[in-house]
Protein backbone atom coordinates (compact mmCIF):
# COMPACT_ATOMS: atom_id res chain seq x y z
CA UNK A 1 0.00 0.00 0.00
CA UNK A 2 1.07 3.30 -0.98
CA UNK A 3 0.21 6.53 -0.27
CA UNK A 4 1.06 9.84 -2.20
CA UNK A 5 -0.25 12.98 -4.07
CA UNK A 6 2.35 13.27 -6.81
CA UNK A 7 2.44 15.54 -9.91
CA UNK A 8 4.10 12.76 -12.13
CA UNK A 9 2.28 9.62 -11.06
CA UNK A 10 0.67 8.92 -8.01
CA UNK A 11 3.70 7.85 -5.65
CA UNK A 12 6.12 10.62 -6.08
CA UNK A 13 7.00 14.56 -4.80
CA UNK A 14 9.64 16.72 -4.83
CA UNK A 15 12.13 18.02 -2.68
CA UNK A 16 15.09 20.61 -3.49
CA UNK A 17 13.95 20.68 -7.43
CA UNK A 18 14.50 16.65 -6.77
CA UNK A 19 11.70 14.19 -8.38
CA UNK A 20 11.67 11.21 -5.36
CA UNK A 21 9.41 8.30 -5.27
CA UNK A 22 8.12 6.33 -2.58
CA UNK A 23 8.13 2.72 -2.20
CA UNK A 24 6.23 1.13 0.43
CA UNK A 25 6.44 -1.96 1.97
CA UNK A 26 4.26 -3.82 4.88
CA UNK A 27 6.12 -5.71 7.84
CA UNK A 28 5.06 -8.17 10.53
CA UNK A 29 5.94 -8.77 13.61
CA UNK A 30 8.80 -10.06 13.04
CA UNK A 31 10.26 -6.34 11.90
CA UNK A 32 12.13 -5.29 8.55
CA UNK A 33 15.89 -5.30 9.59
CA UNK A 34 15.77 -8.25 7.38
CA UNK A 35 13.75 -7.22 4.70
CA UNK A 36 14.95 -5.24 1.30
CA UNK A 37 13.84 -2.35 -1.22
CA UNK A 38 12.08 -4.61 -3.93
CA UNK A 39 11.87 -2.46 -7.06
CA UNK A 40 9.42 -4.93 -9.40
CA UNK A 41 11.98 -5.13 -12.77
CA UNK A 42 8.82 -4.34 -15.37
CA UNK A 43 7.86 -1.04 -13.05
CA UNK A 44 11.34 0.00 -13.22
CA UNK A 45 11.21 0.01 -16.86
CA UNK A 46 8.27 1.81 -17.27
CA UNK A 47 9.75 4.06 -14.82
CA UNK A 48 13.15 5.28 -16.76
CA UNK A 49 11.19 7.89 -18.65
CA UNK A 50 9.49 9.51 -15.30
CA UNK A 51 12.43 11.54 -14.67
CA UNK A 52 12.70 9.84 -11.11
CA UNK A 53 16.68 11.49 -9.26
CA UNK A 54 15.47 8.99 -5.54
CA UNK A 55 13.58 5.94 -4.40
CA UNK A 56 12.74 6.45 -0.81
CA UNK A 57 11.56 3.44 1.40
CA UNK A 58 9.13 3.37 3.83
CA UNK A 59 8.12 0.39 6.17
CA UNK A 60 4.78 0.33 7.48
CA UNK A 61 3.93 -2.32 10.14
CA UNK A 62 0.47 -4.19 9.78
CA UNK A 63 1.26 -7.07 7.14
CA UNK A 64 -0.20 -10.15 7.71
CA UNK A 65 2.18 -13.41 6.65
CA UNK A 66 -0.92 -15.61 6.85
CA UNK A 67 -2.84 -13.76 4.08
CA UNK A 68 0.11 -11.72 2.46
CA UNK A 69 -1.43 -8.74 2.68
CA UNK A 70 -1.26 -5.20 4.80
CA UNK A 71 -4.44 -5.20 7.52
CA UNK A 72 -4.57 -1.00 7.37
CA UNK A 73 -6.08 -0.97 10.96
CA UNK A 74 -3.09 -2.73 12.29
CA UNK A 75 -0.86 0.19 10.88
CA UNK A 76 0.10 2.35 13.41
CA UNK A 77 3.99 2.94 12.37
CA UNK A 78 6.00 4.28 9.43
CA UNK A 79 9.42 4.34 9.65
CA UNK A 80 11.72 5.63 6.67
CA UNK A 81 14.26 3.57 5.69
CA UNK A 82 16.54 5.60 3.86
CA UNK A 83 16.60 6.54 -0.21
CA UNK A 84 18.59 5.03 -3.33
CA UNK A 85 19.36 6.99 -6.69
CA UNK A 86 16.97 5.82 -8.72
CA UNK A 87 19.65 5.09 -11.37
CA UNK A 88 21.71 2.85 -8.89
CA UNK A 89 18.65 0.27 -9.06
CA UNK A 90 19.58 -0.86 -12.13
CA UNK A 91 23.07 -1.87 -10.69
CA UNK A 92 21.42 -4.70 -8.35
CA UNK A 93 20.35 -7.41 -11.14
CA UNK A 94 16.62 -8.54 -11.51
CA UNK A 95 16.11 -11.71 -9.10
CA UNK A 96 12.89 -13.60 -8.90
CA UNK A 97 10.81 -14.06 -5.97
CA UNK A 98 7.34 -16.51 -6.17
CA UNK A 99 5.64 -13.81 -7.84
CA UNK A 100 7.60 -11.24 -10.10
CA UNK A 101 11.24 -10.49 -10.58
CA UNK A 102 12.78 -7.52 -8.75
CA UNK A 103 15.48 -5.43 -8.32
CA UNK A 104 16.40 -5.95 -4.57
CA UNK A 105 18.52 -3.71 -2.78
CA UNK A 106 19.73 -4.65 0.81
CA UNK A 107 18.53 -1.70 3.52
CA UNK A 108 22.61 -1.31 4.34
CA UNK A 109 22.66 -0.01 0.51
CA UNK A 110 20.25 2.53 1.25
CA UNK A 111 21.40 6.43 2.12
CA UNK A 112 20.47 8.49 5.11
CA UNK A 113 17.61 10.55 4.07
CA UNK A 114 19.31 13.81 5.67
CA UNK A 115 21.45 13.86 2.58
CA UNK A 116 18.73 15.01 0.02
CA UNK A 117 16.88 17.29 2.34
Amino acid sequence: MEFQAGKFDSFDFIINNKIIEIKTSGYDKDGFEHLNLLYNSNQYQQSQNKGYDYVVLIFINGFNRDTQSLDINAVNRATIIGYIPFDAIKNYPPTRNRYYSNHKVALNNLRDLDEIL
